[in-house]
C-alpha cells in the first residue's frame, strides 16, 4: 500500500506540473486596456475600469474587479476576476474567477474558479473548481469537476479523480487512479463502492 501511495503522488506531482506548464505557456487574453498597478475601495471605485487587464500589483482595499490579473492580487474583502489570472490571489472573505487560474489562491472563506485550475488553493471554508483542477485543494469543502492531485478538507468530492482524497467523508464518481482517506470513503466506479479508513481505485 505505501510503494502505491508514493506512485499515486508521485503520478501526481507530474501531471501537475505538466498542467501548470500548459497554462504558463497559453496566451494571455487581453482586454486590450491594461496597466501594471490598480487600486481601489471598491468597485467601480477603483483606478481602472472592471474591464482592464492588470499585469503587476492590484489592491482592493475592501474589493476589486478586472479582467484579467497578471502577477499579484489581494483584497481585504472580495477579489473579482471576470477573466484569467496567473500569479497569486489573495481575499480576506473570496476569490472568484470567472476562466482559468494558476499558481495560488488563499481566501478566509471562499475560493471559485469557473475554468481550470493550477496550482494551490487554501480556503477557510470551501474551494471550488468547476473544470479541470491540478495541484492541491485545502479546506473544509472541497469540489471539482475533475482533479489531479490531492484534495485536504472534512469533506472532498470529484467527479474524476487521478491523486488522493484525505478528509472525513471522500467521495469521487471516477477514482480508476486514486487513493481516499477517511471516515468514509465512496467510489461509486470502483471494485468497492463504500470503505472506511482507505479505498484505492486501480
Amino acid at each position: 500500500a505505501m510503494k502505491f501511495i508514493a506512485a499515486a503522488l508521485c503520478v501526481v506531482s507530474l501531471s501537475t506540473a505538466s498542467f501548470a506548464e500548459t497554462q504558463r505557456e497559453s496566451e494571455f487574453a487581453s482586454s486590450g486596456s491594461w496597466t501594471p498597478f490598480a487600486i481601489g475601495l471598491l468597485p467601480p471605485a477603483q483606478v481602472s475600469g472592471a474591464d482592464w487587464d492588470v499585469t503587476g500589483l492590484r489592491v482592493g482595499i475592501l474589493a476589486a474587479r478586472h479582467h484579467n490579473v497578471l502577477f499579484l492580487s489581494a483584497s481585504g474583502l472580495v477579489d473579482l476576476v471576470t477573466g484569467d489570472v496567473n500569479g497569486i490571489e489573495v481575499a480576506g472573505l473570496c476569490n472568484h474567477v470567472g476562466k482559468s487560474s494558476g499558481v495560488f489562491q488563499v481566501a478566509g472563506v471562499v475560493n471559485s474558479v469557473d475554468g481550470d485550475f493550477a496550482g494551490v488553493q487554501v480556503a477557510g471554508v470551501y474551494n471550488a473548481v468547476n473544470a479541470e483542477a491540478a495541484g492541491m485543494s485545502v479546506a473544509a469543502f472541497n469540489r471539482a469537476e475533475t482533479m489531479e492531485g490531492l484534495q485536504v478538507g472534512l469533506f472532498n468530492r470529484a467527479r474524476a479523480l487521478s491523486g488522493v482524497q484525505v478528509g472525513v467523508v471522500n467521495l469521487v464518481e471516477d477514482g480508476s487512479e486514486c487513493i481516499q482517506l477517511g471516515l468514509v470513503n465512496v467510489m461509486r466506479d470502483g471494485i468497492y463502492p463504500a470503505m472506511p479508513v482507505m479505498n484505492i481505485g486501480f
